[in-house]
Protein backbone atom coordinates (compact mmCIF):
# COMPACT_ATOMS: atom_id res chain seq x y z
CA UNK A 1 0.00 0.00 0.00
CA UNK A 2 1.64 3.26 -0.81
CA UNK A 3 1.97 6.32 2.11
CA UNK A 4 -0.79 9.00 1.43
CA UNK A 5 0.39 12.64 2.52
CA UNK A 6 -1.59 13.59 5.80
CA UNK A 7 -4.77 15.75 5.31
CA UNK A 8 -5.57 13.62 1.74
CA UNK A 9 -8.15 11.92 1.29
CA UNK A 10 -7.26 7.74 1.49
CA UNK A 11 -9.45 6.45 -1.11
CA UNK A 12 -11.44 7.80 -3.78
CA UNK A 13 -14.07 4.99 -5.31
CA UNK A 14 -13.45 5.00 -8.96
CA UNK A 15 -15.99 3.09 -11.65
CA UNK A 16 -14.58 -0.47 -11.78
CA UNK A 17 -14.93 -2.55 -8.56
CA UNK A 18 -11.51 -4.32 -9.49
CA UNK A 19 -8.66 -4.29 -7.82
CA UNK A 20 -5.25 -3.59 -9.20
CA UNK A 21 -1.78 -4.88 -7.58
CA UNK A 22 2.08 -4.05 -8.41
CA UNK A 23 2.38 -8.04 -9.63
CA UNK A 24 -0.49 -6.54 -12.51
CA UNK A 25 2.13 -4.41 -13.26
CA UNK A 26 5.07 -6.12 -13.46
CA UNK A 27 3.18 -8.80 -15.43
CA UNK A 28 2.01 -5.90 -17.72
CA UNK A 29 -1.45 -7.25 -17.61
CA UNK A 30 -4.06 -4.85 -17.66
CA UNK A 31 -5.75 -4.11 -14.44
CA UNK A 32 -9.27 -2.42 -13.73
CA UNK A 33 -8.95 -0.25 -10.62
CA UNK A 34 -11.52 -0.47 -8.15
CA UNK A 35 -9.82 2.12 -6.16
CA UNK A 36 -7.61 4.83 -7.08
CA UNK A 37 -5.16 5.64 -4.43
CA UNK A 38 -3.80 9.78 -4.60
CA UNK A 39 -1.32 11.27 -3.24
CA UNK A 40 1.11 13.15 -5.43
CA UNK A 41 2.28 9.99 -7.14
CA UNK A 42 4.17 11.29 -10.15
CA UNK A 43 6.02 13.59 -8.37
CA UNK A 44 7.05 10.49 -5.82
CA UNK A 45 7.94 8.53 -8.68
CA UNK A 46 9.77 10.73 -10.51
CA UNK A 47 12.41 11.24 -6.76
CA UNK A 48 12.49 7.47 -5.73
CA UNK A 49 16.13 8.05 -5.33
CA UNK A 50 15.29 10.52 -2.32
CA UNK A 51 16.76 9.77 0.97
CA UNK A 52 14.18 10.01 2.77
CA UNK A 53 11.61 7.65 2.05
CA UNK A 54 11.07 4.09 3.35
CA UNK A 55 11.96 0.90 1.00
CA UNK A 56 8.95 -0.30 1.08
CA UNK A 57 7.23 2.86 -0.46
CA UNK A 58 10.35 2.82 -3.40
CA UNK A 59 9.62 -0.78 -3.75
CA UNK A 60 5.73 0.17 -4.31
CA UNK A 61 6.76 3.20 -6.38
CA UNK A 62 8.99 1.42 -8.48
CA UNK A 63 6.02 -0.77 -9.97
CA UNK A 64 4.99 2.28 -11.40
CA UNK A 65 7.79 3.80 -12.76
CA UNK A 66 9.77 0.65 -14.86
CA UNK A 67 9.06 0.13 -18.73
CA UNK A 68 8.19 -3.06 -20.43
CA UNK A 69 11.36 -3.43 -20.99
CA UNK A 70 13.11 -2.91 -17.84
CA UNK A 71 10.68 -5.41 -16.26
CA UNK A 72 11.83 -8.05 -18.90
CA UNK A 73 15.20 -7.30 -17.96
CA UNK A 74 14.63 -8.24 -13.79
CA UNK A 75 12.58 -10.90 -14.41
CA UNK A 76 15.52 -12.40 -17.14
CA UNK A 77 18.18 -12.39 -14.36
CA UNK A 78 15.87 -13.95 -11.77
CA UNK A 79 15.76 -16.82 -14.09
CA UNK A 80 19.59 -16.49 -15.54
CA UNK A 81 21.71 -14.50 -13.07
CA UNK A 82 24.96 -13.15 -14.76
CA UNK A 83 23.94 -11.95 -18.31
CA UNK A 84 25.83 -9.83 -20.30
CA UNK A 85 24.61 -6.80 -21.93
CA UNK A 86 25.09 -9.00 -25.17
CA UNK A 87 22.89 -11.65 -23.84
CA UNK A 88 20.44 -9.61 -22.70
CA UNK A 89 19.77 -7.74 -25.99
CA UNK A 90 19.86 -10.81 -28.32
CA UNK A 91 17.00 -12.34 -25.30
CA UNK A 92 14.94 -9.30 -25.90
CA UNK A 93 15.33 -8.93 -29.47
CA UNK A 94 16.84 -5.44 -29.48
CA UNK A 95 19.19 -3.41 -30.07
CA UNK A 96 22.59 -3.12 -27.45
CA UNK A 97 22.37 0.45 -27.21
CA UNK A 98 18.66 0.09 -26.16
CA UNK A 99 19.19 -2.77 -23.38
CA UNK A 100 22.40 -0.21 -21.96
CA UNK A 101 19.98 2.57 -21.39
CA UNK A 102 17.59 0.73 -19.38
CA UNK A 103 20.57 -1.14 -17.85
CA UNK A 104 21.83 2.87 -16.48
CA UNK A 105 18.30 3.53 -15.27
CA UNK A 106 17.75 0.13 -13.37
CA UNK A 107 21.47 0.41 -12.16
CA UNK A 108 20.68 4.33 -10.86
CA UNK A 109 17.78 2.88 -9.22
CA UNK A 110 19.65 0.36 -7.10
CA UNK A 111 17.85 -2.63 -8.78
CA UNK A 112 20.66 -4.29 -10.04
CA UNK A 113 24.70 -4.22 -10.10
CA UNK A 114 27.46 -4.58 -12.18
CA UNK A 115 29.78 -7.78 -11.61
CA UNK A 116 33.55 -7.52 -12.99
CA UNK A 117 34.44 -11.47 -14.49
CA UNK A 118 36.89 -12.98 -16.22
CA UNK A 119 34.62 -12.85 -19.01
CA UNK A 120 33.76 -9.30 -18.95
CA UNK A 121 30.86 -7.42 -16.89
CA UNK A 122 27.77 -9.19 -16.32
CA UNK A 123 25.10 -8.43 -14.29
CA UNK A 124 22.70 -9.42 -11.10
CA UNK A 125 19.72 -8.59 -9.18
CA UNK A 126 20.92 -6.77 -5.72
CA UNK A 127 18.85 -6.16 -2.54
CA UNK A 128 16.01 -4.08 -3.91
CA UNK A 129 15.70 -5.82 -7.47
CA UNK A 130 15.09 -9.03 -5.25
CA UNK A 131 12.49 -7.26 -2.93
CA UNK A 132 10.88 -6.19 -6.22
CA UNK A 133 10.30 -8.95 -8.04
CA UNK A 134 9.22 -10.93 -4.62
CA UNK A 135 6.81 -8.82 -3.96
CA UNK A 136 5.58 -8.09 -7.91
CA UNK A 137 5.08 -11.95 -7.55
CA UNK A 138 3.95 -12.32 -3.78
CA UNK A 139 6.41 -14.75 -2.89
CA UNK A 140 8.59 -14.58 0.69
CA UNK A 141 11.96 -13.05 0.30
CA UNK A 142 13.60 -16.52 1.84
CA UNK A 143 12.65 -18.60 -1.10
CA UNK A 144 14.34 -16.08 -3.63
CA UNK A 145 17.90 -15.17 -2.06
CA UNK A 146 20.67 -16.25 0.73
CA UNK A 147 22.76 -13.53 2.51
CA UNK A 148 26.24 -13.95 2.18
CA UNK A 149 28.95 -13.58 4.61
CA UNK A 150 30.92 -10.92 3.07
CA UNK A 151 30.90 -8.92 -0.46
CA UNK A 152 33.29 -10.57 -2.82
CA UNK A 153 36.09 -7.75 -3.30
CA UNK A 154 33.38 -5.17 -2.90
CA UNK A 155 31.93 -6.14 -6.43
CA UNK A 156 28.99 -7.92 -5.63
CA UNK A 157 25.95 -7.02 -2.56
CA UNK A 158 25.50 -9.24 0.45
CA UNK A 159 22.04 -10.49 -0.67
CA UNK A 160 22.26 -13.08 -3.18
CA UNK A 161 19.85 -15.76 -5.68
CA UNK A 162 20.29 -19.47 -4.71
CA UNK A 163 23.30 -20.71 -7.10
CA UNK A 164 24.72 -17.31 -8.16
CA UNK A 165 28.16 -18.40 -6.31
CA UNK A 166 28.24 -21.11 -8.54
CA UNK A 167 28.01 -19.54 -11.63
CA UNK A 168 30.33 -16.72 -10.45
CA UNK A 169 32.93 -19.54 -9.21
CA UNK A 170 32.38 -21.52 -13.00
CA UNK A 171 32.00 -18.05 -14.92
CA UNK A 172 33.52 -19.35 -17.67
CA UNK A 173 31.14 -21.90 -17.90
CA UNK A 174 28.21 -19.60 -17.52
CA UNK A 175 29.25 -17.63 -20.33
CA UNK A 176 29.35 -21.03 -22.20
CA UNK A 177 25.45 -21.83 -21.53
CA UNK A 178 24.14 -18.58 -22.40
CA UNK A 179 26.52 -17.50 -25.56
CA UNK A 180 25.27 -20.80 -26.95
CA UNK A 181 20.58 -19.98 -25.90
CA UNK A 182 21.86 -16.23 -27.46
CA UNK A 183 23.34 -17.92 -30.93
CA UNK A 184 20.73 -20.17 -31.16
CA UNK A 185 17.91 -17.70 -30.38
CA UNK A 186 19.28 -15.31 -32.77
CA UNK A 187 19.81 -17.74 -35.11
CA UNK A 188 16.41 -19.09 -34.84
CA UNK A 189 15.09 -15.84 -35.80
CA UNK A 190 16.36 -16.16 -39.44
CA UNK A 191 14.72 -18.97 -39.95
CA UNK A 192 10.94 -19.36 -40.92
CA UNK A 193 8.99 -21.57 -38.54
CA UNK A 194 11.75 -22.01 -36.25
CA UNK A 195 12.11 -20.14 -32.48
CA UNK A 196 13.46 -20.67 -29.52
CA UNK A 197 10.45 -21.16 -27.38
CA UNK A 198 12.56 -21.31 -23.93
CA UNK A 199 15.42 -22.60 -21.94
CA UNK A 200 16.41 -23.02 -18.37
CA UNK A 201 19.41 -23.75 -16.41
CA UNK A 202 20.49 -24.49 -12.72
CA UNK A 203 17.81 -26.05 -10.24
CA UNK A 204 14.64 -25.41 -12.83
CA UNK A 205 16.29 -28.18 -15.18
CA UNK A 206 16.98 -30.56 -12.49
CA UNK A 207 15.05 -33.33 -11.96
CA UNK A 208 15.07 -35.58 -8.35
CA UNK A 209 13.35 -39.05 -8.85
CA UNK A 210 12.81 -42.23 -7.17
CA UNK A 211 13.20 -45.82 -8.23
CA UNK A 212 12.11 -48.21 -5.79
CA UNK A 213 12.98 -46.66 -2.22
CA UNK A 214 16.38 -45.02 -3.72
CA UNK A 215 16.64 -41.52 -4.54
CA UNK A 216 18.06 -39.89 -7.93
CA UNK A 217 19.32 -36.79 -9.64
CA UNK A 218 19.63 -35.39 -12.77
CA UNK A 219 21.47 -32.22 -13.44
CA UNK A 220 21.71 -31.19 -16.95
CA UNK A 221 23.53 -27.74 -17.82
CA UNK A 222 20.53 -26.53 -19.37
CA UNK A 223 17.26 -27.88 -20.67
CA UNK A 224 15.28 -26.06 -23.90
CA UNK A 225 12.44 -26.50 -26.24
CA UNK A 226 12.51 -25.77 -30.02
CA UNK A 227 10.03 -25.19 -32.67
CA UNK A 228 10.48 -26.48 -35.74
CA UNK A 229 6.83 -25.74 -37.82
CA UNK A 230 4.10 -27.33 -35.67
CA UNK A 231 6.74 -29.88 -33.82
CA UNK A 232 7.64 -28.63 -30.24
CA UNK A 233 11.41 -30.41 -29.39
CA UNK A 234 12.63 -30.21 -26.22
CA UNK A 235 16.87 -31.21 -25.65
CA UNK A 236 19.55 -31.23 -22.97
CA UNK A 237 22.72 -29.26 -23.18
CA UNK A 238 26.05 -30.39 -21.86
CA UNK A 239 28.66 -27.67 -21.92
CA UNK A 240 31.97 -29.03 -21.10
CA UNK A 241 35.31 -27.13 -20.88
CA UNK A 242 37.30 -29.86 -21.17
CA UNK A 243 37.20 -30.47 -17.40
CA UNK A 244 35.95 -33.96 -17.41
CA UNK A 245 37.85 -37.06 -17.86
CA UNK A 246 36.74 -40.19 -19.22
CA UNK A 247 35.60 -41.12 -15.25
CA UNK A 248 33.64 -38.24 -15.14
CA UNK A 249 31.87 -38.60 -18.48
CA UNK A 250 30.82 -41.96 -18.22
CA UNK A 251 29.10 -41.13 -14.78
CA UNK A 252 27.40 -38.17 -16.98
CA UNK A 253 25.83 -40.25 -19.31
CA UNK A 254 25.10 -42.96 -17.30
CA UNK A 255 23.15 -40.41 -15.40
CA UNK A 256 20.99 -39.87 -18.25
CA UNK A 257 20.67 -43.58 -19.68
CA UNK A 258 19.54 -44.37 -15.75
CA UNK A 259 16.76 -41.11 -16.63
CA UNK A 260 15.52 -42.49 -19.46
CA UNK A 261 15.47 -46.34 -18.06
CA UNK A 262 13.33 -44.73 -15.46
CA UNK A 263 10.94 -43.27 -17.87
CA UNK A 264 10.62 -40.52 -15.63
CA UNK A 265 10.74 -37.93 -18.61
CA UNK A 266 7.23 -39.12 -19.30
CA UNK A 267 5.48 -37.58 -16.89
CA UNK A 268 6.32 -34.20 -18.09
CA UNK A 269 3.71 -35.00 -21.23
CA UNK A 270 6.91 -34.76 -23.94
CA UNK A 271 8.83 -36.89 -26.26
CA UNK A 272 11.88 -38.06 -24.47
CA UNK A 273 14.17 -34.59 -24.97
CA UNK A 274 18.02 -35.11 -27.41
CA UNK A 275 20.94 -34.41 -25.56
CA UNK A 276 23.29 -31.94 -27.15
CA UNK A 277 27.32 -31.77 -25.99
CA UNK A 278 29.52 -28.96 -26.61
CA UNK A 279 33.44 -29.97 -26.11
CA UNK A 280 36.08 -27.43 -26.35
CA UNK A 281 38.23 -29.32 -29.31
CA UNK A 282 37.81 -32.16 -31.44
CA UNK A 283 39.84 -34.24 -28.80
CA UNK A 284 37.47 -34.05 -25.87
CA UNK A 285 34.56 -34.55 -28.53
CA UNK A 286 36.21 -37.99 -29.48
CA UNK A 287 36.57 -39.06 -26.26
CA UNK A 288 32.37 -38.18 -25.36
CA UNK A 289 31.88 -39.96 -28.44
CA UNK A 290 33.96 -43.24 -27.40
CA UNK A 291 32.37 -43.13 -23.83
CA UNK A 292 28.78 -42.67 -25.62
CA UNK A 293 28.89 -45.37 -27.70
CA UNK A 294 30.52 -47.86 -24.36
CA UNK A 295 27.53 -46.48 -22.18
CA UNK A 296 24.44 -45.81 -24.18
CA UNK A 297 24.42 -48.84 -26.40
CA UNK A 298 21.80 -50.27 -24.23
CA UNK A 299 19.89 -47.00 -24.80
CA UNK A 300 19.59 -46.60 -28.58
CA UNK A 301 16.18 -44.06 -27.99
CA UNK A 302 18.38 -41.43 -26.25
CA UNK A 303 19.86 -39.20 -29.11
CA UNK A 304 23.26 -38.20 -28.37
CA UNK A 305 24.66 -35.45 -30.60
CA UNK A 306 28.28 -33.79 -30.28
CA UNK A 307 30.06 -30.55 -31.59
CA UNK A 308 33.15 -28.16 -30.69
CA UNK A 309 33.27 -24.70 -29.80
CA UNK A 310 35.14 -23.85 -32.58
CA UNK A 311 32.36 -25.50 -35.10
CA UNK A 312 29.67 -23.82 -33.00
CA UNK A 313 31.43 -20.03 -32.96
CA UNK A 314 32.64 -20.67 -36.42
CA UNK A 315 29.29 -21.56 -38.07
CA UNK A 316 26.51 -21.12 -35.54
CA UNK A 317 24.03 -24.05 -33.70
CA UNK A 318 22.18 -24.36 -36.46
CA UNK A 319 24.61 -25.38 -38.83
CA UNK A 320 25.27 -28.77 -39.73
CA UNK A 321 28.29 -28.91 -37.18
CA UNK A 322 26.23 -32.11 -35.09
CA UNK A 323 27.87 -35.59 -34.90
CA UNK A 324 25.74 -38.77 -33.77
CA UNK A 325 27.15 -39.85 -30.42
CA UNK A 326 26.12 -43.32 -31.55
CA UNK A 327 27.05 -43.70 -35.84
CA UNK A 328 24.16 -45.59 -37.53
CA UNK A 329 25.11 -48.01 -40.68
CA UNK A 330 21.90 -45.48 -42.30
CA UNK A 331 23.26 -42.40 -41.86
CA UNK A 332 23.62 -40.91 -44.72
CA UNK A 333 26.80 -38.47 -45.14
CA UNK A 334 26.51 -35.01 -47.10
CA UNK A 335 28.07 -34.39 -50.32
CA UNK A 336 31.07 -33.24 -48.79
CA UNK A 337 31.61 -36.63 -46.80
CA UNK A 338 30.72 -35.53 -43.13
CA UNK A 339 28.25 -37.12 -41.20
CA UNK A 340 26.96 -33.55 -39.20
CA UNK A 341 23.99 -32.46 -39.21
CA UNK A 342 21.87 -29.13 -38.09
CA UNK A 343 20.43 -28.93 -35.35
CA UNK A 344 16.66 -29.36 -36.99
CA UNK A 345 17.48 -32.45 -38.27
CA UNK A 346 19.48 -33.88 -35.63
CA UNK A 347 16.22 -33.70 -33.46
Amino acid sequence: MLRLEEGEDEVRHARSPAKASVAAVASGTPARLGHLIVGKLAQRVAHLTQDDLEEQEVISLLGLRLTPCQWSILRLLVAHPLLSDEELAAELHLQQRSVRCSLYVLHQLGCLEPITTRVGKRWHLCGRGLRLIASANQRPMCTMVVVTDEAAHGETSAMAQPGEAWLVQHVEHTAGVYGFFARLGQAAKREAGQALCWWETGAMCERRYRVGEQWYNLRPDALAQYRVGREQMRFWLEWDRGTMNGRDLLLKFASYAHYVASREWAREDTRLPGLFCVAPDIAQERRMQRVAQTRLTSTPELLVWTTTEVLLHAYGPLAPIWLHGLPQRSQAARPDGSLRQALPEAM
